[in-house]
């Protein structure tokens, strides 16, 4: 493949490369074609006349010898001296056998067979029936010696057929050695006779063998080399290429790369996937709540105020608190002396963050607040106070101090507080203390408004009573951070639990958002409208972006 940004070029080039390959092919191949006809000729020439030479020499060999052939003979003779050999064998084996069962028996003469002599060399019919006599003897005897003794007349004649048949078996074991011995002598005499064949074969015979294997190479080369010869002058006299060019470079009248359509279509393609990969993985496989809508599609509880997303290191707007604690005063009708508990169904929703900025937007318009914090297992409020390790609501529960002595002002924020205090190892007993009631009614007597700042409802069941000791309860909902799920608990509290006076607050919601929780757009706001273009553009980044 080539490719050039002139498109002559690309069709030049490559027909000229496929003609000169051709082209170089069939050059390259003559050349070599050629120099292998003239080697091989050369090795033809010498060849033959040592072939010529080899035939000279054998046919004056055989006619000044007379040599016949004696290939049949002298392989006859080799198979009757292996023949022999076995038999030499195997007779000099079963020799060895009797010596060795001779010298054993000259050992053990009186109980030969009551060891185990090896008889594998002495092994023919009528000694094996002698054998199973003599043994059939023996079992006898010992049969006798049980009822006599051993002079009684009965066991000497039971001695006697023993005695007379273990002679028999020692005279023919020695007969029949002695006769092994004479044959063995016998084929060794004759072994000797049929090797004197080949000691008087003439020399001239193995020089026949050698000219014979010179001549047979000789011709084996000369016919291969033929063979060659014929293939290079056949490839020689050839001019025709193995290759051949289906189809000649055309020159092309559109570009071939890059394909544009194909470029838009798939990117249309990945682009149509990737958004609704997108749309998908946030709508359903994410499954959190962003706006007040969908919020109301999913719980029947009312939805009370929203809070709008304040990032890290911008200072909060007190003008959006203030609007939703005049938003919150209109809806709940908020009174003096009354109790507004913030829980939620997780952790890190906001609930300290909605306490403590609510608390100072009320404290503003000229209540006197007091902060609470009742969570003691994460006692994040009582973190914002100047003495954090103080006295508490542990002791005041328990009874140990006052409320003027556990109080905090924070002049600040101009509102009160009241940490969770020292006495909170047993966090479970203080929340089920029969003097919580009567100690939350004492400070909402004492003070215009108490917030209280509870612990998680899905970690800590104690929540559910602080939400019926309180006037007012805010379940607190972080958009992009709540899944839709987490709202069941906040329906099943109030349904099982008969709580009606529990209200949502969406928090982290869009800057451009007004105080009902509806988009507005970055540039619906008073603020904006005597604003030059450069304050505007600050403005959106610090909130919007």
């Amino acid at each position: 493949t080539y490719k050039s940004e002139v498109a002559d070029k690309s069709s030049i080039f490559a027909n000229a490369l496929a003609k000169t390959y051709i082209e170089d092919y069939v050059e390259s191949r003559t050349v070599a074609a050629g120099k292998t006809v003239g080697f091989i000729d050369q090795q033809l020439e010498q060849v033959k006349k040592k072939l010529t030479a080899s035939e000279i020499q054998l046919e004056n060999y055989r006619l000044e010898n007379n040599i016949i052939n004696t290939q049949q003979e002298t392989e006859t003779t080799l198979r009757k001296i292996a023949q022999l050999k076995i038999q030499l064998s195997n007779m000099q084996m079963n020799e060895i056998a009797l010596d060795s069962l001779e010298r054993y028996m000259a050992q053990n003469d009186k109980n030969f067979l009551e060891l185990a002599p090896n008889f594998e060399a002495f092994n023919d019919l009528l000694s094996t029936e002698l054998i199973k006599k003599i043994k059939h003897y023996q079992a006898k005897k010992k049969d006798l010696l049980l009822k006599y003794t051993v002079d009684d007349e009965k066991v000497k004649v039971v001695d006697e057929k023993i005695k007379d048949i273990s002679s028999y078996i020692h005279e023919s074991i020695s007969n029949t050695a002695n006769s092994i011995r004479l044959k063995r002598r016998e084929l060794e005499k004759v072994i000797e006779e049929a090797n004197r064949f080949f000691i008087g074969l003439p020399t001239k015979e193995k020089e026949l063998v050698i000219l014979n294997r010179n001549f047979v190479l000789n011709q084996k080369i000369l016919n291969f080399l033929t063979e060659k010869r014929t293939e290079a002058a056949i490839a020689e006299a050839a001019s025709i290429s193995f290759h051949r060019i289906i189809q000649k470079a055309y020159v092309p009248t559109i570009p071939i790369s890059p394909k544009k359509v194909l470029v838009m279509i798939v990117s249309g393609i990945l682009g149509l996937i990737i958004g609704v990969s997108t749309v998908y993985f946030r709508e359903f496989v994410g499954g959190k709540i962003r706006t007040r809508e969908e919020l109301e599609k999913i719980s029947l509880i009312p939805v009370a105020g929203i809070v709008k997303n304040y990032k890290k290191k911008v200072s909060v707007n007190s003008e959006d608190f203030l609007r939703l604690a005049s938003s919150l005063s209109l809806f709940n009708g908020i009174k003096k002396h009354q109790s507004i508990l913030l829980t939620s169904t997780i952790s890190k929703e906001g609930k300290t963050f909605i306490t403590e900025n609510l608390g100072s937007a009320i404290a503003a318009l000229g209540w006197n607040v007091v902060l609470v914090d009742l969570n003691f297992k994460k006692p994040s409020l009582s973190d914002r106070c100047s003495n954090k390790n103080a006295i508490g609501m542990a002791e005041l529960i328990l009874e140990e101090n006052t409320i003027d002595e556990v109080v905090q002002y924070d002049k600040a924020n101009k509102w009160s507080i009241i940490p969770t205090g020292q006495a909170t190892e047993n966090s479970i007993q203080l929340m089920n203390n029969i003097q919580l009631d009567s100690t939350i009614a004492r400070i909402k007597q004492k003070f215009d408004l108490l917030i209280i700042d509870s612990p998680a409802t899905a970690f800590a069941a104690e929540s559910i009573k602080l939400m019926r000791l309180s006037d007012i309860v805010y379940y607190v909902v972080k958009a992009n951070y709540t899944k839709s799920h987490f709202l069941l608990n906040a329906d099943l509290i109030a349904k099982e639990y008969r709580i009606t006076n529990i209200q949502l607050l969406l928090n982290g919601v869009h800057q451009a958002t007004n105080y009902n929780g509806n988009y507005t757009g970055s540039g619906f706001n008073y603020e904006t409208e005597y604003m030059s273009v450069k304050d505007r553009v600050k403005r959106y980044i610090k909130y919007y972006l």
